[in-house]
């Protein structure tokens, strides 16, 4: 029989084959196997011509499959629109279409009552969140022959009345939509696709039972579902598919439905279903008599967590975590029977009556079971009889604390002759894979071997039996401590060798006692190489050996041509009885080896042994030493002396450079030097260079006299850290130059002056005219205890003009950052940070009237993020010392600015330099003893429209103790972008903004206020910080006011975050002319204020009766000995939301306020100490406080 599946053309089958490939994504290969065969069969047989222009027919069985497809997830774009396109001009043109699909953020475009009288496709999906689906809005008049209607990332609260009209309506997929009522989907009568998939709905309709022609059902990842009505699943008599996983799973007990919940007996209704996938938490909610007769794909877990499946790679899966006692009933063995793929899990407690039954019913023949995963098994010593696996491809068994083998007893001839992938992991009593006399092990399909934790495993196969892993592909044996042999010699067994033709990967990994891979001597009597003869590996790609304290040497002497031939991965770690890796007559066999890594083998002496011999036959290519390394790694060789390529007696050790990409040393003490002159010259292709903690090391390159140029091309990363003798990179009269580097970290280094040094000459600067770096981006110093300058007057061309990133860290010796030449250079800096250099006095140096002439007016213009700390001789940041620059942009960008630990100096900004910074966001100026002003104008007077930080968003001033206010004003400071200002610390701080009058020069710029005075108002009228959210004052002894009572009406608007620490002068906190601006306030925390004798005082000038406090839910009052009330007027404060107040220590505070407070959310005070304290109402509580 033959039904149409419309779809638009020319897209027809390069459609069916894109919603397959998504559909089929993270599904096995046996699942693609199996859709392959169905799309050639449908596109060589089935397609049959339609009476429909433009369409084609396909078979029903096709057309189910994609159809299933479509509603599980698979979006098909047949022909996609925008709003603009369905306006009244277009609408003509919609006739001819089947099929539209729409990405719209919602619907208020789009047109009600289009005619599409050929439409029987219509999707829509959210672009942004969800979209809202009206339900009063006939969508879909217009449009009577549609047939499939799908919706993704659509909130829709109940069935949209315009959907009873589709009354040929067959396929309706709401997928990760948000569900309300439903119940009016009983309408759709002709429904036979219906998927919520992904969707967030918690009770499936009882009115789907009415949906009798239902064929599908897909409830997956429908994680909000908890009630379904008993009685729908049984009512849907047509049902074939029914999808549940990651779903509802609290179905009820068969034969009580008076809870009205779903049983697993109404599934015994379902005569037509093929498909199931489900979970059920309890193996007693399976009926005995539910044998499901015609299942022919299903996924059941009985009893797992199906959060922890991450899949599944056969059509029929079944999964049972034994927690309780287990009856294999009829319906549960008629699954065991058919299951392709069966994971037991006994790891939750052991039945072991229970899990020998299933092991004797396994015993007695399971023909169809492929993959096979045994957790927690105990309590029996081997496991099964290969007789009832015939198809056996896949053997996992984890934790069976008890089993000493696979299998007992004889073995029927090709047992496991299917097996693919076998798993053993953590056996401690495995004594071997199994007993096999007569040899009937075959293994010739064999792929993947992984065995670990296996500690009492002497030897894994039998050699005659690895005669047979021709498909041998991995080899993975990990953690036995006993084992000494992979494959050990059996009685009889012939001496021929044994070719493992496609393994390509050994791993073999924390095997103490591990002494060969295949002995030829029958035992450890004569000291062998791990390799033998015995065995080919004429395609092993990768080996890895970590922690094999038994193996001296690796390599046979005698092998044939083609192995290791392939080898592309060595990877040694922890062997630490190996003295030489590879000795000249390996070497040849080694010319595909790309990665190559050699880590804490104590007894290495030489990496790469070169013969004398060779060294007339230079153009022998067959002589080359590991000429196609990329990726090389040494670390933790503390006897290896020298590199193979320094070694001047065999002209192929450079080859093994040639190719090098990236070349990682550490702690290998015994290096002087990397490279030779000669070998540098051979890294042509060095990309990244690190050096650690090798601790000799003196030089990377050595150069023995010659003066030439070289040219490192590729190399964009070099890291030097931790070599306490580095004197110079390069040692010689060399020039270098790295056209690509891109960064360089040199770290505790603290002997190393220069980058290239000479005998000629002591060079005092890192840099200088002999390396050429013009591409460098990020330069790292940290630890260059003896570097006295960073650059020299004169560099190569265009060296450092991309410089980004400057750090200097710990660098005691350094003066400043270079001379003020250099700035033209650095235009692309865009982070500098300057920290513990102890003997720094200035960033860059004038050190000539000429050069400060031609110099001082370049700036960094590019400059964000300034960092300077623990700084303790820097008298000066900025290098223009002219009183009144010209420049009105000089660090336009900068927006980040930290200063801490820098006590000489007395101010952070000129006036100048804070005009010229319109982007700064953000100011931290901490510890620094000798500051008193953060903006100093040099004797002159503010502009009556001067701008000064016009975008500043976060001010940090901390531990400042001879900071006098943070400007002087004669004008209005506006800051509109403030979010945040902390003050801590500043003792002699009185105001904010000083209104003084400006001392000369010889003061610093600034006077310093008389301390006694009696009103000193730390916020005047002239501050206006109408945006800031969070205020932090902290121990501010020469403040007694906060606020003036003028305060402009603006200013502090935003305030969420009030916090007042440690200011014993302050008398009264917040004055009530300011309580109409602190709509916006959340918490108010005052501590340890020893005058305060109040928080709110109230003025004459501002009276209401009642004020309101909207968003306020934190009040914190600690430590206040003199705080007598909240607020002693006659006002009443409604704090709607205030949740949390705190009186801790505050003796004298004897009420709230004169007048009663509504305080609705409150229901106790915290006295401290974790008491909480409450009678009736605020009042009453205080009263008894």
């Amino acid at each position: 029989m033959f039904r149409t599946l419309l779809v638009c053309l020319p897209y027809g089958l390069v459609l069916v084959k894109m919603a397959v490939a998504r559909a089929l994504r993270h599904r096995s290969k046996h699942a693609w196997r199996d859709a392959l065969h169905q799309l050639r069969s449908s596109t060589s047989n089935n397609v049959k011509d339609s009476d429909v222009d433009d369409c084609f027919r396909m078979h029903d069985v096709t057309r189910d499959f994609l159809l299933s497809v479509a509603c599980r997830g698979v979006y098909i774009f047949l022909e996609k629109m925008i709003p603009e396109y369905l306006d009244s001009s277009n609408e003509n043109k919609l006739g001819n279409y089947y099929a539209i699909s729409m990405v719209l953020n919602d619907l208020e475009g789009f047109p009600i009552g289009i005619d599409c009288p050929k439409l029987q496709l219509w999707r829509l999906e959210g672009s942004m969140g969800l979209v809202q689906f009206s339900g009063d809005k006939n969508y879909f008049d217009g449009m009577k022959e549609l047939k499939v209607v799908l919706m993704h990332h659509v909130s829709i609260p109940s069935i949209p009345l315009s959907f009873l009209t589709l009354g040929k309506l067959i396929t309706l997929c709401l997928e990760h939509c948000k569900l309300g009522d439903l119940s009016h989907i009983k309408e759709l009568k002709h429904l036979e696709i219906l998927s919520f998939m992904h969707s967030d709905i918690e009770k499936l309709p009882k009115e789907i039972r009415e949906l009798s022609r239902l064929r599908l059902l897909d409830l997956s990842d429908c994680k909000n579902l908890t009630v379904i009505p008993f009685g729908v699943f049984s009512s849907l008599f047509n049902l074939e598919c029914l999808y549940m996983m990651n779903s509802f799973c609290q179905w009820g007990f068969h034969g009580q439905n008076s809870q009205n919940q779903a049983t697993l007996d109404e599934l015994k209704n379902l005569s037509h279903l093929t498909t199931l996938e489900i979970h059920i938490p309890d193996v007693n909610l399976f009926p005995t008599d539910l044998l499901f007769g015609n299942l022919v794909r299903y996924k059941i877990f009985i009893g797992m967590d199906v959060s922890q499946v991450i899949n599944y790679s056969h059509p029929k899966t079944l999964s049972i975590a034994i927690d309780q006692g287990l009856s294999l009933h009829g319906g549960i063995y008629k699954l065991l029977k058919s299951a392709q793929h069966l994971v037991l899990d006994y790891s939750i407690v052991n039945y072991l009556e229970d899990l020998n039954s299933i092991v004797y019913d396994l015993r007695k023949g399971f023909k169809h079971l492929r993959c096979l995963e045994v957790y927690g098994y105990t309590g029996v010593e081997s496991l099964i009889d290969t007789k009832i696996f015939p198809v056996l491809e896949n053997l996992k068994v984890v934790s069976a604390a008890d089993l000493r083998m696979i299998c007992y007893d004889h073995l029927p001839d090709q047992s496991f002759c299917e097996l693919r992938e076998l798993m053993l992991s953590i056996l401690p009593e495995l004594t071997c894979l199994w007993v096999d006399p007569m040899r009937n092990v075959c293994l010739h399909n064999l792929r993947t071997l992984y065995v670990s934790g296996c500690h009492k495993l002497k030897d894994l196969i039998s050699q005659s039996t690895a005669r047979d892993l021709s498909e041998l592909q991995k080899l993975y044996v990990s953690s036995c401590e006993n084992l000494k042999v992979i494959l050990f010699k059996d009685e009889g067994d012939s001496s021929s060798r044994i070719v493992l033709s496609k393994l390509k990967s050994i791993k073999l990994e924390f095997l103490p006692s591990l002494w060969s891979f295949c002995p030829e001597a029958d035992a450890n009597l004569v000291q062998e190489p791990l390799f033998s003869s015995k065995v080919d590996f004429p395609s092993l790609e990768e080996l890895t050996l970590r922690e094999l304290h038994s193996v001296n040497e690796i390599w046979p002497r005698q092998f044939s041509t083609a192995d290791f031939h392939s080898m592309r991965i060595l990877i040694f770690f922890g062997c630490d009885k190996l003295v030489l890796v590879f000795p000249s007559y390996i070497q040849k066999m080694l010319k595909n080896l790309e990665i190559l890594s050699i880590e804490w083998c104590d007894s290495v002496e030489e990496v790469c042994e070169l013969n004398e011999l060779d060294i007339h036959n230079e153009n022998d290519a067959n002589l080359a030493t590991l000429p196609c390394v990329r990726d090389l790694i040494l670390g933790k060789l503390p006897l290896l002396k020298h590199l193979w390529w320094n070694k001047n007696i065999n002209p192929h050790a450079y080859t093994s450079l040639q190719n090098l990409n990236s070349l990682h040393i550490y702690e290998c003490d015994g290096l002087i030097h990397l490279f030779s002159v000669c070998a540098i010259k051979n890294l042509v292709q060095l990309q990244e260079l690190k050096v650690c903690s090798c601790k000799m090391m003196e030089t990377i390159f050595a150069n023995e006299g010659e003066d030439d140029i070289i040219v490192l091309s590729e190399l964009f990363h070099i890291s030097l850290v931790d070599l306490p003798e580095l004197s110079s990179f390069c040692k010689g009269s060399t020039s270098l130059q790295f056209p690509s580097l891109e960064l360089i970290e040199i770290k505790s280094c603290p002997k190393i002056k220069a980058f290239v040094t000479s005998d000629v000459h002591q060079e005092e600067n890192l840099f200088n005219e002999k390396v050429a770096l013009p591409n460098l981006q990020a330069l790292y110093l940290d630890g260059l205890s003896s570097m006295i300058g960073i650059w020299h007057t004169q560099l190569p061309d265009k060296s450092f003009s991309k410089l980004q990133v400057l750090k200097v860290i710990s660098c005691n010796q350094l003066l400043d950052l270079g001379p003020i030449n250099m700035l033209p250079r650095l235009q692309m800096l865009e982070e500098i940070h300057i920290i513990n250099c102890a003997s720094l006095q200035q960033l860059f140096t004038i050190k000539h009237s000429q050069t400060h002439q031609n110099f001082a007016s370049v700036s960094l213009i590019k400059l964000v993020d300034l960092v300077l700390g623990n700084l303790p001789n820097l008298r000066q940041i900025w290098w223009d010392r002219s009183k009144t620059p010209k420049e009105t942009s000089r660090f336009q960008r900068l927006a980040s600015f930290e200063v801490s630990s820098c006590d000489l100096l007395d101010c952070i900004f000129p006036v100048w330099v804070a005009r010229c910074v319109p982007r700064l966001q953000k100011l931290k100026v901490e510890s620094c003893m000798s500051v008193k002003t953060i903006v100093e104008y040099n004797g002159g007077k503010s502009e009556p429209n001067d701008i000064i930080l016009p975008q500043i968003c976060s001010i940090e001033l901390e531990n400042l103790p001879n900071l006098v206010h943070f400007c002087t004003r004669m004008s209005v400071l506006r800051w509109l972008s403030l979010k945040e200002l902390r003050i801590l610390n500043c003792y002699k701080m009185g105001s904010f903004v000083s209104t003084s009058s400006l001392n000369g020069e010889g003061s610093g710029g600034f006077l310093e206020e008389n301390h006694s005075n009696s009103n000193k108002v730390f916020f005047v009228e002239k501050v206006v910080f109408p945006s800031l959210e969070k205020l932090r004052i902290d121990n501010l002894e020469c403040v007694n006011t906060l606020w003036s009572t003028d305060t402009v009406a603006e200013s502090f608007s935003q305030l969420s975050i009030l916090e007042v620490r440690n200011c014993n002068n302050l008398v009264k906190l917040i004055p009530s002319s300011l309580l109409p601006r602190l709509q916006n306030l959340e918490e108010l925390s005052v501590n340890q204020c020893r005058l305060l004798e109040k928080i709110l005082e109230q003025t004459e000038e501002y009276s209401v009766e009642n004020v309101m406090l909207p968003k306020i839910h934190t009040v914190r009052l600690i430590k206040l000995p003199k705080l007598a009330c909240f607020f002693s007027g006659n006002r009443s404060f409604e704090w709607p939301n205030l949740e949390r107040l705190v009186i801790e220590d505050c003796p004298t505070m004897k009420m709230f306020s004169l007048v009663g407070q509504i305080v609705p959310k409150l229901n106790a005070v915290e006295v401290g100490y974790g008491l909480l304290v409450w009678n009736v109402d605020l009042d009453s509580t205080f009263r008894h406080l």
